[in-house]
């Protein structure tokens, strides 16, 4: 079969095939990322905020208004003493709140008076201080900080493997298979539609084919989602070139007649 007239694109091209080869995996692996830098951002912010309210925010008494248990994001019962009170302004603040222990949740009472802190320009932010119990204190401690802050950069770590071996290793996977990669004829098996989530049928469509390497080893593989362009010209039993990698036949590239885009 006559040689498939391609040349090894740039490397920002190659990114964009490897991105688009791969675009679950890219977005999910970034969306990891994003959340667990923000964890790991976070707790430092707290820490420069909580401290100076510490240190130069006004302290009033507060009233325990009600209680409530909520449920933390891994099904974790979290115990909260909720409060109100009124700044040196006169301002009446009724969203304080903090969590506690079980134990220091069932021992204080509604009407119960604590002490707490807050920020003179953000009422707002409150906590409670100086009542010696368990779970008060707002975000005071580097330790804690630090804690909260190595769980986020870990989350952020294993979110960035994803889009870093895409989107860095990636493109030098592809100009390998450009380079190296052996051509051999293969079948259209479908033509699949789209659908979305309710079923009904999308404009994206992709190429089903099958081709064998050079140890006679069938294989099985399709394009990725792409515009009715993508399909057009083409039937099942059609035949068409597919470039395979060497070492490893599973990453392939449908050329057809040489003609399509190679990010297809």
């Amino acid at each position: 079969m006559p040689r498939a007239r391609i040349e090894t694109p740039g490397r920002l091209a190659l990114t964009l095939l490897s991105f688009r080869r791969n675009k679950t995996l890219t977005l999910a692996g970034s969306v990891f990322f994003l959340i667990g830098s923000v964890f790991a951002i976070a707790p430092w912010g707290m820490l420069a905020r909580d401290t100076r309210i510490a240190a130069e925010g006004h302290r009033t008494t507060a009233t325990v208004t009600h209680h409530s248990v909520t449920e933390d994001g891994e099904g974790y019962d979290e115990y909260n003493v909720h409060y109100a009170f009124v700044t040196r302004a006169g301002e009446t603040i009724r969203d304080g709140m903090f969590n506690v222990p079980r134990e220091t949740y069932r021992a204080v009472r509604d009407g119960d008076h604590l002490s707490v802190v807050y920020d003179p320009a953000r009422p707002s932010d409150s906590f409670a201080d100086g009542n010696g119990l368990a779970g008060e204190g707002g975000m005071q401690s580097p330790w804690t900080a630090a804690a909260f802050s190595l769980f986020g950069a870990l989350f952020a770590a294993f979110g960035g493997i994803f889009p870093w071996g895409i989107l860095v290793r990636g493109p030098g996977i592809w100009s390998r298979l450009f380079a190296e990669g052996r051509e051999t004829e293969g079948t259209v098996t479908e033509i699949e539609r789209g659908t979305d989530s309710d079923g009904d049928p999308i404009e994206q469509y992709r190429l089903h084919f099958t081709f064998r390497d050079r140890f006679g080893a069938m294989h099985d593989d399709q394009t990725e989602w792409g515009p009715k362009a993508l399909t057009d010209g083409w039937a099942p039993g059609d035949s068409g070139t597919v470039l395979h990698g060497r070492r490893d036949p599973s990453t392939t590239l449908w050329l057809g007649r040489g003609d399509l885009d190679y990010v297809r």
